[in-house]
C-alpha cells in the first residue's frame, strides 16, 4: 500500500485479536483510524506486528484523526501501545516520545468515560502534539461526536476542558520537551440536524479534506430505551456508526452498534443513507446487532467481522455469519465461486458451543481472526479489490 495518496481509497480491517481497529487512507493520503483495542491484552509479538501494520498504513508516520466509537476497552485500550506514548514503549523514561503522530481525536462519548488506566495516563500526561509539514508544533484537537434523538440542535463539539490543556514541544534531536499552552480551538461546525435539513447526517470530513471521500456519522451516543447507559448493552448502543462515500462506493463501519442503534438510524435517515457495498459488521458478529431489517437495507456485497478465532465471548455467532454467507461446515478448500476462493470463517454454532468451528465460505465475508488483516482498495471507476494476509498478497476483484 502506498504511503501517500494515489487517488484510491483504502480500508484496512486490522487483525488485532478480539477487538477492533480500522485504518482508512483517503485518496489524498488523509488517514483516519477508527478504534484501536483488544481483549485480553495483546502478546508482545502480536502488538509489535499490529504496530508495524499501522505504521505502514499511516502516511509518513502520521494519523490525521482517531475516532473512538465508544467506551468498551476492546475498542481503545491499545491506543497508547500502538501510538507509542506509554510506558510499554519507554518504561523508565519520563519524556514520552511518539512513534505515530496524531492530528485530532474524536470521542464517541465524553472523554472522561474512557477509564482504562493506561489510556487515561496516555491522554492526560502524554505529549498531545503533532508536527505540521511547515514545521513547529500544534496541539491535538479533541472533539466529542453526538448524533442522537437529543442532539438535533447540537453536533460535533469541543470539550470545555480543551482550553486549559497543554502539550509537549519535543526537540526532534531527542532533547527534553517543554510543556506549553495550547492555542484557542477552532469554532464548531453548524448543527448536524435542523428543521430545514432533517435527514442529513453529521459530516465529519468532506471531500475537500480527504481528496474525494465524504465521511459521515450516522449515530453516536444513542440512548437505549431503558435509559441504562452503563450496562454492556447500553454502552454498545452509544457506539458511533460511520459511513464513507467515495464515488459509487459506500462503506459502513458499525462499531459495536446494537439493534437499538440500527433502529435509530433507520428512523432518522432515509434508506439511501443505509445502503452500503461494504459493511464492517457490528460487535464482532454478536446477535445483539445486525438485525434482519438493518442488514436487508444495508445489503452489502462485502462484509468483515473483527474477532479472534478463539475468544471468551464466543463470537461471531453462526446465525450472524449466515446472514452474509453460506455456512455449511466443511466444504471443498479448492472451490471458487464468482472469483472468490474458499476461505475460512470461524464461528460459534450456538450459546452452548465453546470452540469456534471453521466454515469454508466462498462469499465475500471475511473474519480477521481466520484470514488476518483484510484490506480493500476502492478506485474512482467503481471497482473494489481485496487482499487478505493469510492466503494471498495479490489484489483480487471484489465487484
Amino acid at each position: 500500500m502506498p504511503n501517500t495518496g494515489d487517488g484510491n481509497l483504502y480500508v484496512s480491517c486490522i487483525d488485532i485479536g478480539q477487538g477492533d481497529c480500522t485504518v482508512i487512507k483517503c485518496p489524498n493520503g488523509f488517514t483516519l483510524m477508527i478504534d484501536c483495542g483488544a481483549k485480553p491484552d495483546l502478546p508482545v509479538t502480536r502488538q509489535r506486528r499490529v504496530k508495524n501494520e499501522v505504521r505502514q498504513l499511516a502516511d509518513k508516520g502520521h494519523i490525521d484523526a482517531l475516532l473512538l466509537t465508544h467506551t468498551d476497552g476492546d475498542h481503545y485500550n491499545r491506543v497508547p501501545a500502538i501510538f507509542g506514548f506509554g510506558p510499554e514503549t519507554f518504561p523508565r523514561s519520563k519524556v514520552f516520545m511518539p512513534s505515530l503522530q496524531l492530528g485530532a481525536i474524536y470521542f464517541g462519548n465524553e472523554w472522561a468515560n474512557y477509564t482504562v488506566d493506561m489510556f487515561k495516563r496516555w491522554w492526560t500526561k502524554g505529549p498531545l502534539w503533532i508536527r505540521p509539514a511547515g514545521g513547529g508544533v500544534a496541539p491535538i484537537n479533541r472533539f466529542v461526536v453526538d448524533v442522537n434523538r437529543e442532539s438535533k440542535e447540537s453536533n460535533l463539539y469541543i470539550e470545555k476542558e480543551f482550553k486549559g490543556s497543554s502539550y509537549w514541544d519535543v526537540d526532534p534531536e531527542g532533547g527534553r520537551g517543554k510543556r506549553r499552552r495550547v492555542v484557542e480551538p477552532p469554532p464548531p461546525p453548524p448543527p448536524w440536524h435542523t428543521t430545514e435539513n432533517p435527514r442529513t447526517p453529521l459530516q465529519l470530513f468532506d471531500a475537500a479534506k480527504t481528496g474525494g471521500c465524504d465521511i459521515y456519522c450516522l449515530a453516536a451516543n444513542v440512548k437505549p430505551a431503558n435509559g441504562l447507559t452503563t450496562t454492556p448493552h447500553g454502552v454498545n448502543t452509544l457506539s458511533v456508526v460511520t459511513l464513507l462515500v467515495f464515488g459509487t462506493h459506500r462503506i459502513l463501519v458499525a462499531g459495536d452498534a446494537t439493534t437499538e442503534t440500527e433502529e435509530f438510524i433507520d428512523e432518522m435517515f432515509d434508506d439511501t443513507w443505509l445502503a452500503a457495498d461494504t459493511l464492517r459488521v457490528a460487535h464482532h458478529g454478536s446477535p445483539t446487532s445486525s438485525g434482519d431489517g438493518f442488514v436487508d437495507k444495508v445489503d452489502p456485497d462485502v462484509a468483515v467481522i473483527s474477532a479472534a478465532v478463539e475468544n471468551v465471548y464466543n463470537l461471531p455467532k453462526r446465525e450472524i455469519v449466515a446472514k452474509f454467507a453460506k455456512v455449511d461446515v466443511g466444504g471443498d478448500p479448492g472451490l471458487t465461486e464468482d472469483g472468490v476462493a474458499a476461505h475460512p470463517v470461524h464461528a460459534y454454532l450456538d450459546d452452548r458451543t465453546t470452540v469456534a468451528v471453521p466454515h469454508l465460505v466462498t462469499q465475500r465475508l471475511y473474519h480477521t481472526g481466520s484470514t488476518g488483516t483484510v484490506t480493500f482498495r476502492y478506485d474512482a471507476a467503481g471497482r473494489t479489490r481485496v487482499a487478505w494476509d493469510a492466503t494471498t498478497k495479490a489484489w483480487i476483484d471484489a465487484d
